[in-house]
Formats: structure tokens, C-alpha cells, sequence
């Protein structure tokens, strides 16, 4: 191996630039999220051994996971953190933004300023005055929190509708009028334009935006203080994904659901919600997987387990049995499920374990080696093939990120 400067280059003629930036301000791992109580994971029958194996694989296979948390009792036992992801700012959730979209909901209709029989349609009749009679009249907000409002949306998995949302001018009234597919509440599809709609709503019911209504209602009753949340050119915020919490936060969130909606003695959001949100209203998979209120119910060997799901490994599950919530966030292939059953294993017991320190400190090393960065490796050559491509320009069929064309230089 010899190490090769590359150079690479994109364009696009579209002229549009695209960027990876971050910025964050110095602080202590989770101290965005306040303080959790925090024990030797003995001390809530878990083996310290356990959780260290597969801490470590994860590190040493380069598993694209950022990090790993385990709530048992309301203490947090294991707050595992991968490089380059140190747990010092907030972290994109994806489609677990959905699952907060929906308390938000849950909230308003607990303060009797939305319902879940309330008419979709009607709720926005500057945007849609004269709905078509294709059956868009009967959509009710229990209809888009279920995923099944019947419009033609989310039929794919490479979701076209919300990057054709995202390039309207006005992405709510792009949801409300988008064709008809089947009857509302008889068809699963997974549209992500119809929990944006949802977001909208919240916000029109409580007179400020969805961001808002969580800090005053949410966020800031959990100790939440670092969240972003982008909005679309309505200032409606992204009801369907795009949210930045810190892993903390999200342990808090799961938290609220496993204690029937309370948070530290106050209520959160009403029991009721917590009880019908994490209930499964259709079939959403073949393994037998349901849906609840933007929350997925699991089934088979994990009955009784629902789980917040975003793109990218982001997750929330929440195992009442057994009084554990546990949170990832990841950066690329959804590994999580292996994890899982990884962590699973290390709950032996439902009463204290003997101490463990050889496996505490096994855990602990594990813990920090995790943050280190790895020990840079040779680059490879460059293939053959680079030279054929380098400079030459390709032209792209229309696509949903409007790119026209994309050039590559390498440079050895």
C-alpha cells in the first residue's frame, strides 16, 4: 500500500452547492439533555460483560452506529458514544421526528385544540376550498396519524412524493392535494407528506409553530435545551423528519411513553394518548409489524416492544415488560436489530446481579476506546478506472434532486 492524494469533484450544473457543516459548542456529553441517574448496570440486572462484547464489535467492525442507551428503571446504565459522534451536540432523528410529531398531537387534543376525528380537509380551507369528491373529504387526523389516509403517497420506499413536496412552492397544500389511492383508514403506505400535514395542524391549533409548541410543552418540561428543527418556507416545521435531538433527549422522550406519559411526577401527555399511540391500528409489514400513531408495534418474538424508527439506525424502544427504554442513532446501514438482540442478552435478571468489577472495568475501557479515532490506514491506489472517468462530464436524467450533471477529477 502507498499512500495516493485523491481529489475528488463534483459538480453540478444546476449550480447548486451542497455542504456537510457542523458547529457546536463545547460542552460535557448529554449535558444538553440535563442530568440522568446513573448505576453499575449489575445494579439492574444487566451483565457489564455483555454490553462491553458488544460495545467493543461495534468499534472494532466499524459499525455505522453513533451511539447506544439503556434506561432500566428510569437509570441510565449504559450512554455509549462511537467516533466520530462524542455525543457533544444534537444528532439528526429522521423519521423518529414522526413519533414526536404525533405527541405534539397527542398533546393539543389533550388541551381540546384539535381531535382526532377532525376533518383534514376542512382545516385548511384557504389551501384546498373545493376538495375534489374523491374521497379526501373523509380524512381525519387519526387517518394521517395511522398512515392510511388513502392518498397516493408512499406506495414506494424511495418515497418520490417527499422530494417533489420539498421542491413545491408550498409544501402542505403539495400533501392535500395529492391524488386519491384508496378510501381513508383502509390502506397502509407510508407518506411522509401526510405527518408534515400533521405538524401544520399542531401548529395552527396552538398559534405557533410546532418548535414552539414543543419547547412550551415538551421539550422544555423534559430539560431539553438543545433541539433543532427545520421548517419548510411556511415555517410549518418538518413534521416527517429532520429533527436534532441529543440521544439524551430521546431517552427522555421513550421515558415519558414507559411511565404512561409523566415525566419526573408531571404529566406530559394524557395516559389515554400514550396507551392508543403505541397500539396498532393497521398491518405495516410482513413480519407482522403494526402501526400505532406514527409509533411501530412489534410483533412475533418482540411483542409487547414498540419502537420510534428513523432512517439511518435512529431509534427509540421502549419494552415495558421489562421497564427498558434503549435509543440509537447511527449513521448509514440500519444495523440496529442485531444490536439489539445483542443488548437483549446482556438482561439477565429482573433483581440486582452480584457486583462485576472486572466486567464494569471491561465496560468502562470499552466505553472510552469507543470515542477514539481509529489508526489511520494506507490509502489504496487508484483503480484503473479512475483515470477513464477523471474529467469527463456525465449528464443525468431528470431526477429528483434536479442535478444535471456531475463531473469527476482524480488527481495521484
Amino acid at each position: 500500500m502507498i499512500p495516493v492524494k485523491a481529489r475528488f469533484e463534483v459538480l453540478a450544473c444546476a449550480c447548486v452547492l451542497l455542504a456537510w457543516a457542523s458547529s457546536s459548542c463545547k460542552s460535557e456529553p448529554g449535558a444538553s439533555s440535563g442530568d440522568w441517574p446513573t448505576a453499575q448496570p449489575e445494579t439492574q440486572g444487566f451483565d457489564s460483560d455483555t454490553l462491553a462484547a458488544a460495545v467493543e464489535r461495534i468499534g472494532q467492525e466499524n459499525l455505522p452506529v453513533d451511539s447506544v442507551l439503556i434506561v432500566r428503571n428510569g437509570v441510565l446504565i449504559l450512554d455509549a458514544y462511537f467516533y466520530p459522534y462524542l455525543g457533544d451536540h444534537a444528532h439528526d432523528v429522521a423519521s423518529v421526528t414522526k413519533s414526536v410529531t404525533s405527541t405534539l398531537v397527542g398533546i393539543a387534543i389533550d388541551q381540546g385544540i384539535l381531535a382526532l376525528d377532525q376533518n383534514v380537509m376542512a382545516s385548511f380551507p384557504e389551501l384546498i376550498p373545493e376538495p375534489p369528491a374523491d374521497g379526501r373529504t373523509d380524512i381525519e387526523i387519526q387517518h394521517l396519524l395511522t398512515m392510511t389516509s388513502g392518498l397516493a403517497c408512499g406506495q414506494s420506499p424511495e418515497e418520490p412524493e417527499l422530494f417533489e413536496m420539498r421542491a413545491s412552492d408550498h409544501w402542505v397544500q403539495y400533501a392535500l392535494e395529492l391524488p386519491m389511492a384508496s378510501s381513508p383508514g383502509t390502506a397502509f403506505a407510508y407518506c411522509s407528506p401526510g405527518s408534515h400535514v400533521l405538524s401544520a395542524m399542531v401548529g395552527d391549533a396552538a398559534g405557533m409553530s410546532a418548535l414552539d409548541f414543543a419547547w412550551e410543552r415538551l421539550f422544555g418540561p423534559l430539560g431539553i435545551e438543545d433541539a433543532k428543527w427545520p421548517a419548510d418556507p411556511q415555517g410549518v416545521n418538518h413534521g416527517w423528519g429532520d429533527l436534532q435531538l441529543h440521544p439524551r433527549a430521546m431517552a427522555k422522550i421513550g421515558q415519558v411513553f414507559l411511565d404512561g406519559g409523566t415525566w419526573n411526577g408531571t404529566q406530559i401527555v394524557s395516559k389515554e394518548w400514550v396507551e392508543q399511540a403505541t397500539q396498532s391500528f393497521v398491518l405495516a409489514g410482513a413480519d407482522g409489524t403494526g402501526y400505532g400513531y406514527q409509533w411501530w408495534i412489534l410483533a412475533g418474538d418482540f411483542e409487547g416492544l414498540y419502537e420510534a424508527r428513523g432512517r439511518g439506525g435512529q431509534g427509540i424502544i421502549v419494552w415495558p415488560e421489562k421497564d427498558v427504554v434503549a435509543v440509537f442513532t447511527g449513521r448509514g446501514v440500519d444495523v440496529r436489530g442485531e444490536i439489539a438482540l445483542e443488548l437483549a442478552a446482556a438482561l439477565h435478571s429482573d433483581v440486582p446481579l452480584p457486583p462485576n468489577p472486572e466486567g464494569v472495568a471491561r465496560l468502562e475501557s470499552a466505553l472510552f476506546g469507543a470515542t477514539e479515532a481509529p489508526a489511520p490506514t494506507p490509502v489504496p491506489p487508484l483503480p484503473p478506472i479512475a483515470s477513464e472517468v477523471s474529467g469527463k462530464v456525465y449528464r443525468l436524467d431528470a431526477n429528483q434532486f434536479d442535478v444535471k450533471c456531475l463531473s469527476f477529477h482524480f488527481d495521484s
